[in-house]
């Protein structure tokens, strides 16, 4: 049965050209948290080679990594990409009679309002709720600020109530202290001999009598309990002794004097030997010193008895006055006054307690409802400047139009950071990355191309987007010619190619060329299209057959023809795999992204180098990354040393890449003779080549890097500014 095949293209068909671990890996740097924008792709291809597509694929690739984003975030787990982003779709040709600046900003907005209502697809619809939303947070913005109000001033009656309950239970904490202070010396006055004993013990230990109390005692004990307490005690003993000079100077004369009598005992006895009247003064100050020593560790002796004295003493009185009070405690419960302090102490100490719970349970709300405050704000602003710029005329006025832009594009970062900021998890509103696809360039006259560049340079001036733009290399490269002129250096021969070169350098970060269609996928292709409409037609026509029959007029039946069913393709998404190690660079491959330096002239093309080699080694499959990263040395200097040479040196880079690419026994002699006619110009650059070559060949013949740097020429090949598809 005849049937037709449309050029229409749609992300849901069948991937029958192999593009998806390219498509994987774009979508992986697009989306990583890692990599900060502002990024942009050129998709360059023949018409007709799959640039849309590839851009569809691409966008419903990153559909699936943000959604299994999400997924992660609402089970609190961490991923190393972003959820919330809007992919925007702009067909340039579509805007081809209209005014390119007003029409790419009014879309961008549009889009965003859309995303920000995504269950609507009508843009009025989509603005309508959006000053629904608007309206619903400006009314929670004014009653959270009631509630920040009456929040502040429960907050400050409760500090106000902490105070004064803190202030009542010390009063009510001093009046029992004191009453238990005169209830102590009141027993300890009653008895002479306890009385006596610890007034002396008190004075040895540095207390005076008339400052202790029961607490006080305790601590007194529990410190001359510790060797520093005891050392401390003793110290203090010893310094409030009538002759307490003579102990401080017995204290130097160890600390120092001894010493020196030592050191110079051994000087003596080390060089001067038969010096006898040195050696005699010597051993009488060394005898004299000891004679110090022993009265001062005598006095010491003594002080550590009356201090074990006192201890002991206080130990007991403690233990005395503890049994007396609590053998007393009747009486003291008893007294009304007593026991009124012991209730009130007892109601403003749990009151203080309940005051300061109250105090915090108010401040974490305050804390809380400005954080909802903040949110509010920031999402009120960031959905009434969509909502204004969404319905906007003044684009279409085009009075002072670039800076509008770049001041409401500047406004939208602004926003949106802010909001990204306060917003949790769980609010879809906020965008963290907008990817905007820009294809059928190749279809719109040179001026358009140029004005489209122009607009994706001044959205690569801010770190908010990620541009994809899809255009056949070769008519982007004749409307640049066209356009820019003379207004680029490098008249002369050649002079268009590098004026487009050196434009399209400032533009894309990462150009990448769509592969041609090989012998093994155009038989996927073709089996893709043509086998499954075989199959549907082998089904239908396995239904009971209809009889060709003839009636009894002359007439014949009209035979029935089963009626044609479209096919419904249903892809089954990928599985988003979360493995960030795959744009993670080892300090083995740093080491050598450096050595290629001399072939990088410029930081744009450092950039881009890095951006190619990341995205090269993300799109291959985990056994053939880990070889590459842990094989041999050879093998990643030829990688490193052609893509630098393809970012760093393009025109030296195609020749190369021309001449490895022929036929395989041709390419030793074609080297050879390139190198000599290269080093015959005397070409510097050429030389910083040739000497790269050598040091990434290493030890091995010609033949084997040869073969080596082939495998990888097609893959680096395509990531060009000149690939052809």
């Amino acid at each position: 049965m005849p049937s037709y095949t449309t050029d229409h293209i749609s992300g849901h068909e069948k991937d029958s050209l192999n593009i998806a671990p390219d498509v994987d890996a774009f979508a992986a740097v697009i989306l990583a948290k890692s990599v900060a924008p502002p990024l942009s792709i050129g998709l360059f291809g023949d018409w007709g080679a799959g640039k849309t597509f590839f851009m569809q694929k691409l966008e419903r690739r990153c559909e699936e990594i943000a959604a299994s984003a999400q997924r992660r975030a609402e089970a609190g787990e961490p991923s190393a990409w972003h959820s919330r982003v809007a992919q925007i779709r702009f067909n340039a040709w579509h805007y081809s009679d209209a005014d390119l600046w007003a029409s790419l900003v009014t879309h961008i907005f549009d889009e965003l309002a859309r995303r920000l209502n995504p269950d609507t697809q009508d843009i009025a619809a989509a603005r309508a709720e959006l000053i629904q939303r608007l309206e619903a947070t400006k009314k929670l913005q004014d009653e959270l600020n009631e509630e920040i109000k009456a929040a502040q001033k429960v907050s400050e009656d409760a500090r106000k109530k902490l105070a004064e309950e803190s202030r009542r239970a010390e009063v009510a904490r001093k009046f029992l202290q004191k009453k238990k202070s005169e209830r102590l010396f009141e027993l300890v006055a009653n008895d002479p001999r306890l009385r006596e004993g610890l007034g002396k013990a008190l004075t040895q230990l540095g207390v005076a009598e008339g400052e202790a109390t029961v607490e006080q005692l305790g601590e007194v004990l529990r410190e001359v309990k510790t060797f520093s307490g005891r050392v401390q005690a003793l110290m203090a003993s010893l310094l409030r002794d009538e002759n307490k000079w003579w102990v401080v100077l017995a204290i130097f004369a160890l600390l120092v004097g001894v010493p020196l009598l030592l050191y110079g005992l051994y000087w003596v006895l080390r060089f001067k030997l038969d010096n006898e009247p040195l050696v005699a003064m010597i051993g009488a100050a060394l005898m004299q010193t000891w004679v110090t020593l022993s009265a001062f560790l005598g006095l010491a002796h003594q002080r550590i008895a009356k201090l074990v004295s006192a201890v002991n003493t206080v130990e007991l009185a403690r233990q005395h006055v503890k049994e007396a009070l609590e053998r007393d405690d009747n009486t003291l419960t008893d007294t009304e006054e007593l026991r009124d302090a012991r209730a009130e102490l007892a109601a403003a100490e749990a009151a203080e307690s309940a005051a300061r719970s109250q105090l915090g349970d108010a401040e974490s709300r305050l804390l809380e409802t400005q954080r909802l405050l903040e949110e509010a704000q920031a999402g009120r602003r960031f959905f009434s400047f969509i909502q204004d710029r969404a319905g906007s005329e003044d684009y279409k006025k085009r009075l002072g139009l670039l800076n509008l832009i770049r001041q409401d594009f500047e406004r939208l970062e602004s926003l949106l950071r802010d909001y990204r900021q306060t917003a949790g998890h769980d609010d879809n509103g906020g965008v963290e990355r907008i990817v905007l696809y820009i294809d059928d360039l190749d279809r719109c006259e040179p001026k358009r191309v140029y004005e489209v560049l122009q607009a994706v340079h001044l959205l690569l001036a801010l770190p908010l987007f990620v541009v994809v733009v899809g255009v056949d290399a070769r008519w982007l490269h004749s409307s640049l010619d066209s356009q820019l002129g003379e207004a680029i250096e490098g008249a002369g021969e050649g002079a268009g190619d590098s004026r487009a070169l050196n434009y399209l350098e400032k533009i894309f970060q990462i150009p990448y060329a769509i592969p041609p269609m090989d012998p093994a996928g155009y038989r996927r292709f073709i089996s893709d299209i043509v086998g499954d409409e075989a199959e549907r037609w082998r089904d239908a026509t396995e239904e009971e057959p209809q009889a060709f029959l003839v009636s009894e007029s002359p007439a014949l039946a009209e035979p029935t023809i089963p009626e044609r069913v479209e096919p419904t393709l249903v892809v089954a998404a990928a599985p988003v795999h979360e493995d960030p190690e795959r744009l993670r660079v080892t300090e083995r491959e740093l080491r050598h992204l450096q050595e290629v330096g001399v072939l990088l002239r410029t930081p744009r093309a450092a950039k881009r180098f890095v951006n190619i080699y990341r995205l090269l080694r993300a799109s291959m499959p985990r056994a053939e990354r880990d070889a590459l990263i842990t094989g041999s040395e050879q093998e990643i200097r030829l990688l490193m040393w052609l893509l630098a040479l393809n970012v760093g040196q393009p025109d030296h880079g195609e020749l190369l890449l021309n001449a490895l690419m022929g036929p395989e026994g041709d390419v030793a002699p074609k080297l050879s003779a390139l190198c000599d006619s290269k080093r015959a110009e005397g070409d510097p650059r050429w030389l910083e080549i040739h000497d790269r070559w050598e040091k990434a060949k290493g030890a091995a013949d010609i033949e084997e890097a040869i073969a080596v740097a082939r495998r990888w020429c097609p893959r680096v090949g395509r990531f060009s500014f000149r690939a052809k598809g």
